[in-house]
């Protein structure tokens, strides 16, 4: 089935759903210096990440972030016992699924890392990849206390991609990757004798990369598609230290970038001379798999120039979700198969023009004809 601009969409009715009615990363952004100018793309929603136990997740990433998850510490309105949620199962492609979910505000960073568990998740078998292979996120961290990882790790799962679990020397600061219980990669460094941060807290910066076939070429998707402001990759170097973090003997690598707009999350795009053809087996509700949600201005736009620049869309989003204030919501592919969950911006409601509170949910997407056709799903 292909999916074209303007066809009807899932609804979701419920209001605060998977954080995207109230996400809390707009609202550090503008008391951060390097804050990218908002254009098509208007804010970096939360990072999204399957795992297979909800309660192990938290346990990991209390002790790594050193902060509570929000539903504890917040009150946010999320779900921590399985729920039904009609439409996000379908866009999540585990239809008829409950789920849980929660997240975590990674301290000095626009980064929110949320977490869902789908009922059957400790069933299914976890993403696996190396952490060179094509497509794989990574978040990169600064942190005060390197140790916690490694506490993290030995108490909550997970394992050490820096071989023995021990820290690589580079200069004034130590370097640690490892896998979150889920598979999911973490760079971690710490400096001898970090710097100030604002907020309490583990972590002191925070960083998305994304690995690519060509680094200049997945920056220039996002450059084309979403409006991002690049800088480009040099050619590619030796980086042993890099390496030895990375448990490989010799490593050549080069990064192109950007920051996300609207908000003050670094985005790299690390492209490896270890790359042998394989992509990520990324594939919604399996644990490991994980997903940006950006905010977008023109829904409609954005996906049509993501679809001529190669994207796809994920299987169970042949039709966007549409949730109570008329936000919509779609998985899409890159073309270095990781995946994005776009969602519009939804407008601010008009008083003189509201619906009466229990008017009934939108349930059809505006109409539009001038937009082309997604090609036929592709499997990430």
């Amino acid at each position: 089935m292909k999916w074209t601009a303007g066809m009807i969409g899932r609804t979701v009715a419920a209001l605060g759903l998977v954080g995207l009615m109230a996400s809390p990363t707009v609202a550090v952004a503008q008391n951060r210096v390097g804050l990218a100018p908002a254009g098509d793309v208007v804010g970096a929603g939360n990072f999204i990440h399957m795992v297979a136990d909800m309660e192990r997740t938290v346990g990991f990433y209390t002790t790594l972030l050193g902060v509570q998850a929000n539903d504890e510490a917040r009150n946010w309105p999320y779900y921590r016992d399985f729920k039904s949620v009609p439409g996000i199962d379908v866009m999540y492609n585990a239809p008829g699924s409950k789920f849980k979910n929660t997240t975590f505000t990674v301290s000095n960073s626009d980064l929110v890392l949320e977490f869902f568990e789908w009922e059957g998740n400790s069933k299914r078998p976890p993403v696996e990849s190396r952490v060179f292979d094509l497509g794989v996120p990574m978040i990169v961290m600064q942190v005060r206390n390197i140790d916690a990882a490694i506490e993290a790790v030995k108490e909550y799962g997970g394992s050490f991609v820096t071989p023995n679990g021990v820290p690589v020397r580079f200069g004034n600061r130590r370097v640690l990757i490892v896998r979150d219980p889920d598979g999911f990669f973490i760079h971690v460094t710490a400096l001898d004798g970090p710097p100030p941060a604002r907020e309490p807290g583990n972590s002191i910066g925070a960083t998305l990369r994304l690995t690519a076939a060509d680094a200049n070429q997945a920056a220039h998707f996002f450059e084309t598609v979403f409006g991002f402001n690049v800088y480009k990759a040099s050619e590619l170097t030796d980086d042993p230290l890099m390496g030895r973090a990375m448990g490989l003997n010799t490593l050549r690598q080069r990064w192109a970038g950007s920051t996300v707009p609207g908000s003050t999350l670094p985005m790299q795009f690390a492209e490896y001379d270890k790359l042998d053809g394989k992509k990520v087996d990324q594939a919604l509700p399996r644990p490991g798999t994980a997903m940006l949600r950006m905010r977008v201005r023109d829904f409609d736009a954005s996906l049509a120039k993501a679809m001529t620049a190669g994207a796809t869309v994920a299987p169970g989003n042949e039709a966007p979700t549409v949730l109570g204030n008329n936000t919509r919501i779609l998985v899409i592919v890159t073309p270095d198969g990781q995946l994005l969950q776009l969602a519009e911006e939804a407008p601010k409601p008009n008083p003189a023009t509201a619906p009466a509170a229990d008017a009934p949910a939108v349930t059809k997407a505006p109409a539009s004809t001038d937009k082309p056709a997604a090609p036929a799903t592709k499997s990430p």
